[in-house]
């Protein structure tokens, strides 16, 4: 069989296998809810939803009751109670009971205890294909419509007026309405319901672009629900391997926030809006009569701005899903571009023996770009270690803390690896998960082990502020241009005028945060940062933890050290993607928009010739820009840095992206450093270090180990880009390319980060850090007095002592 055919003969049969399981799907989803109760069950364990057990105000012998009732079938091997799902966790034998059984032994303890009353109020379960079957409806509404909608303009039959669709927009603009519809129905169902009486509305006004733009949302928001469930197949059975894993207490609900939660971009601008739109249409109702007003609606109703946040949020947990991350509660996600305060607790930045995660500097940097950056608990003396601007009280105080700060009208992202009522407490919680303890339940995004992804959650912080506002621009410039085109105009297709540029508006809005999220998931990882204390051991002990000696590695230690190029290149940027960055200024939504209506009332050349000097504009600083890409890559490869490597005794001159860890090297004066290194010998060793830290005059260095906590201070270690000015020396590499001191702070800056916040390096740091130097409390060596480590405790405690 020919490539092409199996390829097509595979994708048939992906494609047939994916339409099974979503009919699948659908048909138990119907079941659940002509049942009444929503039930997931794989490979014998089940989550089977339990009325009021995700209620703090539930009798407090109800989670125990469903725990004997159920754990007394047979064939049942464990049963938990999570209060944070409101669900029943039942690991059992498929062969002795089913889930029917099951589910009617958790209604008969729901009977027993007068719950069948209560509201099925359960947060949304990961596993729920509810989601997944709104968003497919409206699609196909939204699909529908559109199709139907451009059918209409080709050939008009009896329909509804264009202004018809301003009922569906007043759902948002009357105050209180859709809270009480949210509150009641849910928000995602109110959702699906509302699109689809839009799309319904559009296809019969015959104005396909608002459902269009509606279908490209949902384009983006069911692969986002699909992938939430996958990420929850994954990682079930790892999240609920013993009942006490699967365990937990129920929490508040978010609704106990101590204030409202402060508004955002979009939120203030919809308010703005909604009321300048209200306004217009009571203006013009008396005096312009109904359509007038309906269209005023239409045309000033903010859905782009609301649009570009939710598409954001939908593309931003697809991505986290898809690197294994649990969004337990995607709600939270849409609080990104809100977060002003990140509370971090101190036991997920340490572990056990007190030593600082590798990501620390980077997660830190990325905190310090969203707010203010607080650790917890006080006790712990982290904050002033790790940079963060203040302390707070945690373990069982965490709660009130963070309560504290939201009554100051912040809000609060919080990172912990445990803690409930804290994590409940947060308006976005993220849980870090570790290898041998409970998962906290009560975060509403999951992840780790490690800190990677919570450190890309917190550049999505920044990522989400530029998209809302570009929103907010998007959705204002649509909403000017159409009140010029159509209440301006002649009242004859006066509404379909003026819907025109709103629905392009929602159409852009909807890409810009595709794209946002597109450019935050190609940033490369954070650079680890080393912990061991190089600088503090004594050089016997650096060789041995390096595993190399003064002769240097052989070839074949080096082969197998070298798992990537120490000194990889960025990939060029493409010209498009190029393009698109020159595109995305503030001028150019307003040029488009003015380019759009010139169009619209006749002048087509001006408003060609508006887009064509706009788009030659991007294109030649996009030309401009990868060319310059190319001369610099081109600079750096023939400049490429040269370093001479003793490898079984024997010296050459090679690549500095060639060394390992644990190579030697040799140091002449007029030698730029390589690597990061330790000293193992110097003959009146001087180094120039100001392009790393400032300092002014060229540092002697000494191979005794030393306790320094300044990069400057340490007198034992060679740093990547620094230049040797005079003496010689010999050292073993302890770091190469991004993970060096250079590569990790380039990296940040590369970012817009630092460990302030700020992207000041080298000179320009320590310019601006030259006050604090002042006052900082710098140890005083008197003449004759050396720093000497205590024999054999490398990276203990550092004793002085009278020297010759």
């Amino acid at each position: 069989m020919k490539p092409t055919s199996a390829a097509a003969v595979f994708g048939l049969g992906a494609a047939v296998r994916f339409v099974t399981a979503l009919a699948g799907d659908t048909v138990r989803a119907v079941r659940n809810e002509a049942a009444g109760r929503q039930i997931w069950a794989r490979d014998g364990r089940a989550h089977i939803e339990a009325r009021g057990v995700h209620h703090v105000d539930a009798p407090a012998d109800y989670p125990a009751a469903l725990r004997s009732a159920v754990g007394a079938l047979d064939g049942v091997r464990w049963v938990a109670v999570n209060g944070i799902l409101g669900d029943v966790i039942v690991d059992f034998d498929p062969e002795r009971v089913n889930v029917a059984r099951l589910s009617e032994t958790v209604a008969h303890v729901e009977h027993e205890y007068a719950m069948t009353g209560r509201p099925r109020d359960r947060p949304l379960h990961p596993a729920s294909f509810e989601p997944i079957f709104d968003e497919l409806v409206a699609l196909g509404g939204d699909l529908t419509g559109a199709v139907v909608g451009l059918v209409g303009r080709l050939a008009p039959p009896l329909s509804l007026p264009p202004e018809s669709i301003a009922a569906v927009h007043a759902v948002d603009l009357i105050p209180g309405l859709r809270t009480g519809l949210d509150s009641r129905f849910g928000a995602v169902r109110v959702d699906a319901v509302l699109s689809l009486a839009g799309s319904a509305v559009s296809a019969a006004s015959r104005n396909p672009l608002s459902a269009l733009a509606d279908a490209g949302l949902r384009a983006v928001e069911l692969p986002a629900a699909l992938a939430r469930r996958h990420a929850w197949e994954r990682r079930a059975a790892q999240l609920t391997t013993t009942a006490r894993a699967a365990a937990a207490q129920a929490q508040p609900a978010p609704d106990a926030r101590p204030t409202p939660l402060p508004p955002g971009p979009v939120q203030r601008y919809e308010r703005k809006a909604g009321a300048v739109t209200v306004s217009a249409a009571a203006l013009l109702l008396p005096v312009a009569g109904l359509t007038r007003a309906a269209g005023a609606i239409v045309i000033g109703a903010p859905r782009a701005a609301d649009m570009g946040a939710a598409a954001y949020t939908a593309a931003l947990a697809r991505t986290l899903c898809d690197r294994g991350v649990l969004v337990r509660d995607p709600a939270a996600l849409a609080l990104l571009d809100r977060i002003d305060t990140v509370v971090i607790d101190a036991q997920v930045l340490v572990d056990a023996e007190g030593r600082l995660d590798p990501l620390t500097d980077a997660v830190l940097a990325a905190a310090h770009r969203v707010g203010r950056v607080v650790v917890a608990p006080r006790s712990s003396g982290l904050a002033e270690r790790v940079g963060a601007d203040d302390s707070l009280g945690g373990g069982p105080h965490l709660a009130a803390s963070v309560r504290e700060l939201q009554a100051q009208g912040h809000t609060v992202a919080l990172i912990a690896g445990h803690n409930a009522p804290g994590l409940a407490a947060a308006d976005c919680a993220i849980g870090i998960l570790t290898d041998g303890r409970t998962p906290p339940w009560a975060a509403d995004i999951l992840c780790g082990p490690g800190l990677s992804e919570a450190w890309l959650l917190l550049r999505g912080c920044g990522a989400a502020g530029g998209n809302s506002a570009r929103g907010v621009r998007l959705a204002l410039l649509g909403s000017i241009s159409g009140a010029v085109l159509g209440l301006l105009g002649p009242q004859r297709g006066a509404c379909q005028r003026g819907t025109l540029p709103v629905g392009l508006a929602a159409l852009a809005a909807v890409a810009t945060g595709i794209w946002s999220v597109g450019a935050l998931a190609r940033q490369a990882p954070p650079a680890p940062s080393d912990s061991t204390p190089w600088h503090a051991m004594p050089v016997d002990e650096a060789l041995a933890a390096l595993g190399t000696g003064l002769p240097g590695l052989t070839d074949q230690q080096a082969a197998q050290r070298r798992t990537a190029p120490t000194d990889a290149a960025e990939p060029a940027e493409t010209l498009w993607r190029a393009t698109l960055s020159e595109l995305d200024t503030p001028l150019t939504a307003p040029l488009a928009a003015g380019a759009g209506v010139s169009a619209a009332s006749g002048s087509v050349f001006d408003a060609g010739l508006v887009s064509l000097v706009m788009m030659g504009n991007a294109l030649l600083g996009a030309v401009q820009r990868t060319a310059a890409g190319r001369a610099v890559r081109r600079l750096a490869e023939i400049g490429s840095l040269q370093a001479r490597l003793r490898r079984q005794g024997r010296e050459s001159i090679t690549p500095a992206s060639e060394l390992v860890v644990g190579d030697i090297v040799v140091l002449r004066a007029g030698d730029a450093v390589p690597a990061d290194c330790r000293l193992l010998d110097a003959d009146h060793l001087e180094v120039d270090e100001s392009s790393l830290t400032g300092e002014s005059l060229p540092v002697p260095k000494d191979p005794a180990p030393v306790d320094a906590a300044e990069v400057a201070e340490r007198a034992s270690m060679l740093y990547a880009g620094t230049d040797v000015v005079a003496g010689s020396g010999a050292a073993v590499v302890v770091a190469v390319g991004a993970e060096t001191e250079t590569g990790r702070s380039g990296r940040l800056a590369d970012s817009g980060e630092s460990a302030s916040g700020e992207s000041a390096s080298g000179v320009a740091a320590r310019l601006d850090d030259l006050p604090a130097r002042r006052t900082r409390q710098r140890p005083h060596r008197a003449p004759g007095v050396r720093r000497t480590a205590l024999p054999g405790r490398p990276g203990a405690a550092y004793r002085r002592r009278g020297g010759a």
